[in-house]
């Protein structure tokens, strides 16, 4: 999944309405693109990596990680746009199955919002992205966000200050500034859900408020915008799975028979007990383990064989009582670490009209 995060580092001049013109990105796939699996022989498993530039900006930084195959760690460095960077790791001695994840990182530069002061939303209604906001956890329409907008600095109430500032760095956020802000955006709203614009809070209140204040007036007044945009560092992030399932050298098989070979019939009269006759062989190479019978139509033929070894034959009758015509059909099947091996043979039973 990809990720950006976004930290100011200056301004660009670009004209208004080129907003997020520039957009970073990056992807890394390890095997196929998402979730993979792969069956294979304990040992050695090569993973082939690639590494892509799908944004616009240069990328720099670019670092692969990955925790469970360290062969798989890479420094990329610079990534230009549009390019990639494929290389091929190896998972030494791999003995048992795993999902193993690779990540990559890198820096880029977006185009974000400049951010505006709580005067500038005041006297630019018309730029406003929303006409309400939540503050507090309580949501003001635009005549009462205006009105915080329209104290004075020197208003004496903390928690109307809190909330002038809070709603122009809102607004802000809207039109995309960089969002680094967040964290104290969390603890404004925070603090006003306890004390609500108006309330005037006192003492070691007023203080904090006056400090969350101050950071929000901070990133409002951050930059002198020249024009709506300013550069905005972003680090991207993309992580990609790719699963192994260790499964034996060999080939396993495993052979039923119900009755004879193949298809077979009989012809018995109603309220007649069949006998059926079930022969289940491993006919692979290795031994299987978890062994069973499926019989939908005779349960009574169901069975549980557990391990066989190579060319182990069990064989086991099993009855049901004629009652309509019917295709009856027995499934065997068997594992091999991590392989699933079957087969399936029917008998049919018809009933003879008197």
């Amino acid at each position: 999944m990809k990720k950006s995060i976004i930290v100011l580092v200056g301004v660009v001049c670009l004209t208004a309405g080129q907003l997020a013109s520039a957009q970073s990105s990056i992807d890394i796939r390890k095997q196929g693109e998402g979730d993979d699996t792969r069956q294979l022989p304990a040992g050695d498993v090569p993973f082939d990596i690639v590494v892509s530039n799908d944004g616009d900006s240069t990328l720099t930084g670019v670092v692969v990680t990955d925790t469970l195959t360290p062969d798989c760690d890479q420094v990329i460095g610079e990534l230009p746009v549009g390019q990639g960077f494929a290389y091929t790791c190896v998972a030494p001695d791999v003995t048992a199955g795993f999902v193993n994840e690779a990540c990559v990182v890198g820096t880029g530069s977006d185009d974000c919002w400049c951010p505006r002061t709580p005067g500038y939303w005041k006297n630019h209604t018309e730029a406003w992205p929303v006409d309400e906001l939540e503050i507090g956890g309580v949501t003001y329409g635009a005549d009462a966000l205006l009105a915080f907008l329209r104290l004075k600095e020197r208003a004496e109430d903390a928690s109307l200050k809190l909330a002038r500032h809070l709603t122009a760095v809102l607004l802000n956020l809207e039109m995309g500034s960089h969002p680094s802000i967040q964290p104290v955006v969390d603890e404004a709203n925070a603090f006003l859900a306890l004390h609500p614009p108006g309330s005037d809070p006192q003492g070691a209140d007023r203080t904090l408020a006056i400090a969350i204040k101050d950071l929000l007036d901070a990133y409002n007044n951050e930059v002198d915008c020249e024009s709506d945009t300013v550069s905005c560092e972003v680090t991207v992030t993309d992580c990609d799975n790719s699963e192994v399932e260790i499964v034996s050298a060999g080939n396993p098989a495993i052979d039923i028979r119900k009755q004879d070979e193949g298809p077979d019939g009989r012809a018995l009269e109603a309220g007649t007990t069949i006998e059926w006759l079930i022969v289940v062989k491993n006919i692979g190479d290795v031994e299987l383990t978890n062994v069973t019978v499926d019989d939908a139509l005779v349960p009574g033929c169901a069975n549980t064989l557990g391990t066989m070894a190579i060319g182990v034959e069990v064989s086991y009758t099993c009855s049901s009582i004629a009652t309509v015509n019917f295709d009856n059909l027995a499934c065997a099947s068997g594992d091999d670490a991590g392989r699933t091996v079957e087969d399936c043979d029917t008998s049919s039973i018809s009933i003879i009209e008197r």
